[in-house]
């Protein structure tokens, strides 16, 4: 990977410009396509990151977040073949983890997709969306207790972030524990 002289630099130019000063560093065009991915143009993200995995065929984050822009095309296959790529290279990263979780999903392959978003969790007991990624498959199979428990570590953790409230209010209606369903939407 890059040296912090390139990360710094890229911090203060636009990124368009950190790539013309430094083609051969895979974080200039991984800076890119990170900007590519937020405003959801998923093949320059993935064109990007692809380039930044040839500079750097160890750069775990960029296999990761290629698998992301993968999935926002529904094209599972490579998605999941960029997040065990990014789980081969750092397996203590949660975010890997969440990324083939989500691919697992698309697949309804929901046994998978659990067990990814426990081992992050094991990884990082702080890691709140792989909280949530659980709980929308406990509650898919009507598994509400722990729909309930994995949705109040979400609020445990953002007690400040009202999706985690409403989520869990939803998960409270279909239980019909109807008054801490309105305790949760009128915090």
């Amino acid at each position: 990977m890059c040296g912090s002289g390139v990360t710094e630099m890229s911090q203060s130019m636009p990124l368009s410009a950190t790539i013309r000063l430094y083609p051969k560093h895979a974080y200039s065009y991984y800076g890119r396509g990170l900007a590519y991915g937020a405003t959801r143009k998923s093949s320059e993200a993935i064109a990007d990151y692809t380039e930044a995995i040839r500079l750097d065929p160890k750069f775990g984050l960029a296999y990761q977040k290629r698998g992301e822009a993968y999935l926002l095309k529904r094209d599972v296959t490579r998605a999941l073949a960029d997040c065990n790529a990014a789980i081969q290279l750092e397996p203590n990263a949660p975010p890997a983890y969440l990324c083939r979780a989500r691919a697992f999903e698309q697949k309804r392959e929901f046994d998978k997709a659990v067990a990814d978003y426990t081992t992050a969790i094991q990884l990082d007991p702080n890691f709140s969306p792989a909280y949530e990624g659980r709980a929308s498959i406990y509650e898919m199979k009507r598994d509400r207790v722990r729909a309930i428990a994995d949705r109040s570590e979400v609020v445990r953790l953002k007690p400040n972030d009202p999706e985690g409230y409403i989520r869990r209010a939803g998960t409270y209606i279909e239980n019909r524990d109807y008054d801490r369903a309105i305790a949760d939407c009128t915090r």
